[in-house]
């Protein structure tokens, strides 16, 4: 990108894979009239707000991703990682950069968050307790069943140190145990014990 006259070129392989013919580009200086029709709506402003600072020099590097149009009508995503050359006199000149497509990432990436919403979903209405805890045994997650278990609201049971709902005669080997797969000596832990409610009565 020549920053004094606004003229842009781009590797026509970019085209290719978008779907353009080489031929069907807008070429220098209207290019970039070219380009903003073709990314979406939504992302344009996030695309063009640092642009000024760019163009000027005040902003060296930028990194971006945002939709664009393919020839086909689909949307690809693209990841625009640019920075400013500046001439002897030190004035902002060129921008050179690299554009990547990152579509098929940012499919994966979708997947994955569904498929996390599913295994939520799934969690949530669990007949059996699922607790999620840290390294530290601070509670992460808790499903409304194991909350129901242990005889408290699942707000308040978020962040506790989840061995301090369980019975004094069962911590310690269960403590002793989980230890062990936190340091990876054994796959997982299955051990049966008991937790005390805040009324006194024990749940196994």
């Amino acid at each position: 990108w020549d920053l004094r006259t606004g003229d842009q070129w781009h590797r026509g392989s970019l085209y290719e894979r978008l779907g353009y013919a080489r031929d069907t580009v807008a070429a220098g200086a209207a290019h970039q009239t070219w380009w903003r029709a073709r990314v979406h709506p939504d992302d344009l402003p996030l695309m063009e707000a640092n642009l000024p600072a760019f163009a000027d020099g005040t902003l060296g590097d930028v990194r971006r991703e945002y939709r664009f149009r393919r020839a086909d009508g689909g949307w690809a995503t693209l990841a625009d990682h640019a920075r400013v050359l500046r001439d002897a006199d030190g004035r902002p000149a060129r921008a050179v950069g690299i554009l990547f497509d990152v579509s098929d990432r940012v499919a994966v990436a979708e997947r994955l968050l569904e498929s996390d919403a599913r295994l939520g979903t799934i969690a949530e209405h669990a007949p059996i307790g699922i607790v999620l805890n840290g390294t530290d045994g601070g509670v992460l997650y808790m499903n409304p069943r194991c909350a129901e278990i242990a005889g408290r609201a699942v707000d308040a049971l978020l962040g506790m140190v989840w061995p301090s709902v369980i019975h004094p005669e069962d911590r310690d080997a269960l403590l002793a145990e989980y230890a062990q797969v936190v340091q990876g000596a054994q796959p997982h832990l299955r051990r049966e014990y008991r937790v005390v409610r805040p009324d006194g009565t024990v749940r196994w």
